[in-house]
């Protein structure tokens, strides 16, 4: 079984973030991620294998201004995810 965490990171992109995010995710066995106020404006597949790794689906709504910004990740092997309605994916 996975367990989910949601966090108001405040930046996905800053110094140190990957490394703390992948220990969460490794000591808690999660499934699914999601992060609040990420303050990213466009996300590549690339950038999301780098912050967590490989395996991972995603969703994120881009910041709008300096504020928000919404990035979901599943791990695809565990955890099936449907999107009903949203803006970018990696779905």
């Amino acid at each position: 079984m996975s367990s989910i965490l949601f966090w108001n990171c405040r930046g996905v992109q800053k110094k140190g973030m990957r490394n703390y995010l992948c220990d969460l995710i490794n000591q808690h066995n999660l499934g699914q991620v999601g992060l609040l106020e990420t303050k990213v404006e466009d996300l590549l597949r690339s950038e999301v294998d780098r912050l967590v790794g490989r395996g991972w689906e995603f969703f994120y709504q881009p910041v709008v201004g300096k504020f928000g910004g919404i990035l979901i990740l599943c791990k695809s092997k565990d955890v099936l995810f449907k999107l009903i309605e949203g803006g970018r994916s990696g779905w």
